[in-house]
């Protein structure tokens, strides 16, 4: 006779799965879909379109949502600050504050994505982004979006949440190809997203862009909810080591083989987000760019960033 298997212990809310903190949601499959998804072995799931496919439209719909309101912060941040070089500081200090939240908290998010699934977090980083679009629609005191757009920060590790289902889902020698992929997103959902976004706003505010972002991000998630499988099967280890930023940091230096390309990445990425920074202070005081020429400039960038990442490196790279 066979041994029956014992009930696992009830959770303590009706609505949750035993195992699981009470902020992790019961998320559901497509139907016939196993809890985990080996694309190694099983390439499209239930006959349904590749599961990097999948992965591939998440990634185009939050960078589409960013595409939509992050060149118009800095002229939200102008209309509630007049004097231009005030705006300029106190933009640099918020988002800086959102980045170094980032920095902080992203290895503890991506630590936790091992023990209880990446689909949890990566939902977290889509309503955060959802709740920061949709207040630069919604509010108009500088003090209130600085909060927000500080705090929203602690949960940016989209990148991170990227990179790790690209691992889950690809192959390891075809990794550098799926890498590029995030780049192409981001190119092909920047290449016309913020030229709509600033003709919108030329039209009928810089508000109603914000919250067709926020639209967009909530609709990534009833994507990730319905269509994007969860890509990494629950693991009872979890190390505090893991999520502490200046550990990870440490350990990438301290390697011969990644050192060097971590200190051109940081110092790229400081001279990058310094023109990010002041770029559209700049353009709007100096040339009177509205949002609707702000948006003809980041749509060139984006085409030549999928035309680089997109097509260049996935065809290049042996």
């Amino acid at each position: 006779e066979e041994e029956e298997e014992e009930d696992p212990k009830p959770s303590f809310l009706p609505f949750l799965p035993a195992g699981r903190p009470f902020f992790i949601l019961p998320l559901p499959l497509m139907p016939g879909e196993a809890t985990l998804i080996n694309t190694q072995k099983q390439k499209q799931p239930n006959g349904g379109f590749p599961i990097l496919l999948r992965v591939a439209s998440t990634m185009f719909l939050f960078f589409l949502g960013l595409s939509f309101y992050v060149q118009l912060v800095p002229q939200l941040v102008m209309d509630l600050v007049p004097d231009t070089s005030k705006a300029s500081l106190y933009y640099g200090f918020v988002d800086g504050g959102n980045k170094l939240l980032a920095f902080l908290s992203s290895p503890l998010l991506g630590a936790l994505s091992n023990r209880w699934g990446r689909r949890p977090f990566l939902l977290l980083t889509l309503v955060a982004s959802a709740v920061d679009a949709t207040a630069f629609g919604l509010f108009n005191s500088f003090a209130t979006l600085a909060v927000v757009h500080v705090t929203m920060g602690m949960f940016n590790a989209f990148f991170a949440m990227a990179f790790t289902l690209l691992t889950d889902v690809g192959k390891h020698e075809e990794r550098t190809q799926d890498f590029a992929l995030l780049g192409a997103c981001f190119g092909l959902a920047w290449s016309f997203g913020p030229l709509v976004s600033g003709t919108l706003a030329r039209a009928y505010g810089k508000q109603l862009s914000c919250k067709i972002a926020g639209g967009i991000f909530c609709f990534a998630c009833l994507f990730v909810v319905g269509v994007l499988p969860e890509t990494k099967a629950p693991s009872l280890s979890f190390s505090w080591a893991s999520a502490n930023p200046f550990r990870s940091f440490a350990l990438v230096l301290r390697n011969k083989y990644t050192q060097w390309i971590a200190v051109s990445l940081i110092l790229m990425d400081i001279a990058e987000g310094g023109i990010i920074s002041i770029v559209v202070v700049y353009v709007s005081y100096r040339f009177d760019w509205g949002p609707f020429e702000i948006g003809i400039m980041g749509s060139v960038l984006g085409l030549l960033s999928f035309m680089a990442q997109g097509l260049l490196v996935r065809f290049l790279t042996p």
